[in-house]
């Protein structure tokens, strides 16, 4: 054999082993489905619902978390269950076909009557992320066979889940940049993506998620801006709060996946947080010191601006630093403090549902889960979103949110519905990581 037909024939071998590697991946999780080799993973995904609906039974006066992520024991609250699975039944229904939610597709799912509050499908990634990490951030996977309905709640996930996979490119990003608040689709996408894969990290079909992550991560680490943090286009030399703070827990969530993020990622974001802070009161800005986060129709004198900035960098220095006695976090918690939630609709933009979510993840982290400001805290939080929380009577909207608050308009039912099921299961799933010292 000469040495052009020897390295044809090696080229062809090699290319049907990877060919035959490629068809293994694709047919791995059928494999575990088939012969149940997945009842380690399905035990810690489906643990939340089942041990809620075990405890319930039991009496039982205790819930834990998933068992691949931190461990927190809450008192069980049928309420706040039958809240959150509402939620998520009404996403599942109105998830389109692709696995995708849509700021204006989702009513092409509604039944009998249509739901209001439509979006900017410009978010449409961004909202699919969102809502797969509603099902995420309550243990489920793509193996969970819980059913609620009629539909099974792992069929959900694996649906916006590939849909993500699918729409990625080789450079990371889900779909391409696109022109306008791009950044905030991907870190949104990475996070969901990576919360799924630090559920089934440990289980052999979890391998699937591990190249997508990994992409997702290393676009957002490629496009840092030098020593600062994100905004809405890669590596344009603006940084904002609100989108670091997303892209924060996507790299958060990857570290219990045993993904490693360089130190001085985080020592850059911190610098970024340290600008538009103030030392004086803790009060943290949007874009720069001072600055607050408002839309181009949105005038501060007659609009109440919540300090959703100053709750983001109390939650990102104590991710960071896993401790709580720096000054600033002190300070910008008495401001948080000061502006309880509130389903006040008399004050436009006292109902700020970005607000609610980033206060009771970095109020959890600061003294929760059975500290005096998280329990004031998440007392405000049940008393504003159960009661405005649609129900049966209300027909297709029910189990959804209405698409009220500031951002609503770009994010539509879809956002609203998707990030107040992740405020109400703070309560549970956003697991302490400081040393509260």
């Amino acid at each position: 054999m000469s040495v052009s037909e020897w390295n044809k024939a090696c080229h062809r071998i090699s290319k049907s082993i990877i060919n035959m590697y490629k068809l293994f991946l694709l047919l791995l999780p059928i494999i575990y489905v088939f012969t149940g080799c997945d009842n380690k993973t399905s035990d810690n995904k489906q643990t939340y619902q089942q041990k809620v609906e075990k405890s319930a039974a039991n009496n039982d006066k205790k819930i834990s978390k998933p068992e691949n992520d931190v461990k927190i024991w809450m008192p069980y609250s049928q309420t706040l269950d039958k809240a959150i699975k509402s939620g998520l039944l009404w996403l599942a229904r109105h998830q389109n076909p692709d696995g995708s939610w849509g700021a204006r597709s989702f009513q092409n799912q509604c039944k009998n009557t249509r739901c209001s509050g439509v979006g900017d499908k410009q978010f449409d990634i961004g909202l699919t992320g969102l809502g797969l990490l509603a099902f995420t951030r309550q243990g489920y996977t793509i193996h969970s066979r819980d059913v609620y309905g009629g539909i099974n709640f792992g069929e959900v996930v694996s649906k916006s889940a590939h849909y993500l996979i699918n729409n990625q490119l080789s450079d990371g990003t889900f779909g391409g940049v696109k022109e306008g608040k791009f950044m905030y689709n991907q870190a949104v996408a990475t996070y969901a993506l990576a919360d799924l894969y630090s559920l089934t990290c440990n289980a052999p079909h979890g391998v699937i998620f591990k190249e997508p992550v990994e992409r997702a991560v290393k676009y957002l680490l490629e496009n840092q801006n030098p020593n600062k943090g994100w905004r809405y286009q890669p590596k344009d030399g603006q940084n904002d709060s609100s989108v670091t703070g997303w892209v924060m827990l996507a790299l958060d969530a990857v570290k219990h996946a045993d993904i490693l993020i360089p130190p001085e990622v985080f020592i850059d974001i911190k610098s970024f947080y340290d600008d538009v802070t103030n030392p004086a009161s803790g009060q943290v800005g949007y874009t720069r010191l001072g600055g607050n986060s408002l839309q181009g129709y949105e005038d501060t004198r007659g609009w109440v601006v919540q300090p959703t900035p100053t709750a983001i960098g109390i939650m990102v220095r104590i991710l960071i630093d896993l401790k709580t006695s720096d000054p600033l976090i002190k300070l910008g918690v008495e401001q948080l403090s000061a502006s309880l939630p509130a389903w006040d609709t008399s004050k436009t933009g006292v109902i700020d549902y970005a607000y609610w979510f980033f206060g009771s993840c970095c109020l959890n982290q600061y003294d929760g889960p059975s500290g005096p400001m998280n329990k004031a805290w998440q007392e405000k939080v049940k008393k504003a979103l159960l009661p405005n929380q649609r129900t049966d009577k209300d027909g297709c909207s029910a189990g959804s949110w209405d698409a009220i608050d500031r951002w609503s308009s770009e994010g539509s039912r879809v956002y609203s519905t998707a990030i107040n099921i992740s405020t109400v299961q703070v309560y549970y799933y956003f697991g302490i990581e400081n040393s509260g010292k």
